[in-house]
């Protein structure tokens, strides 16, 4: 598999993140909801989870 990208993981995380808080109350997600998120996304991108929370330290997703 090519090296990941970490601009398109990120850009993809911050988008399912966002798009999962406009179906929750008041717009909040716990750990529970967000890591089968973190999870697919670094599937999807051929990373590790730690691997985006690196990534998008300093800028949270």
């Amino acid at each position: 598999m090519e090296n990941p990208n970490p601009t398109a993981a990120v850009t993809e995380l911050r988008s399912r993140l966002k798009q999962a808080r406009r179906h929750t109350p008041f717009g909040h997600l716990f750990p529970e909801d967000r890591d089968p998120i973190y999870r697919a996304v670094a599937r999807d991108h051929g990373c590790t989870v730690e691997d985006l929370h690196r990534w998008t330290e300093g800028g949270a997703a």
